[in-house]
């Protein structure tokens, strides 16, 4: 019997399992799960997602790409979240941890410089969307870190009780997608490298 071959997002999965239990074990959040991340560090984190958000909604919304938009037809901007939940923690008057912010802004530089093929997006936009369903278990921890209620934090686990309706259907678009040979190699090469620079941010903040 032909054994059929593993859909797209079943390779993302395998091959940035790696790079993303590297990300998982990193002293960053081992500390958010027992709910002791210094607030600096965790406001310095929303503020580097701020960052890499609008570079990269940005560049899809400028890449004309079909594939990118039917991958984005349920997307949630997330920008307007992380900048509300900053503006609500006064994240401008209080520390944060300029070397998690350069990385982020070196990452932003190269979503924007180096993403001319449009499916250099897709891999950072399954590592972004599917950070939302570890936000919605980490989400209280977010919020303890940083000391106010679990409700008044909006980018966190934004997609509330759809995460998984929301998941599976992202998956579904992105297992449809038409894609010639060696294509879906660079969508997961661009994944593994999100999962690296999301890494080098956490690693700045919370050394």
């Amino acid at each position: 019997m032909e054994i059929p071959s593993p859909t797209l997002s079943e390779r993302l999965k395998v091959e940035t399992a790696s790079a993303h239990r590297w990300l998982e074990h990193l002293p960053f959040f081992e500390a958010l799960r027992a709910a002791r991340l210094p607030t600096p560090s965790t406001l310095s984190y929303l503020h580097a997602l701020a960052i890499i958000h609008g570079a990269f909604e940005q560049r899809c919304a400028d890449s004309g790409s079909p594939s990118l938009e039917t991958l984005l037809g349920g997307y949630l901007p997330k920008v307007p979240l992380l900048e509300r939940d900053l503006e609500h923690l006064e994240a401008p008057r209080r520390p944060s941890v300029p070397a998690a912010l350069r990385q982020a802004l070196d990452y932003a530089d190269e979503l924007v410089t180096e993403s001319d093929d449009p499916l250099c997006l897709i891999g950072p936009l399954y590592v972004l969307e599917g950070s939302q369903r570890g936000g919605l278990v980490l989400k209280r921890s977010f919020a303890q870190c940083l000391g106010i209620p679990e409700g008044q934090l909006s980018s966190i686990g934004c997609y509330g009780g759809d995460t998984q309706r929301h998941w599976e259907g992202f998956t579904a678009h992105l297992n449809a997608l038409i894609l010639a040979p060696g294509q879906a190699e660079v969508v997961v090469r661009s994944a593994i490298r999100c999962f690296e620079r999301i890494a080098d941010i956490c690693s700045a903040a919370y050394p």
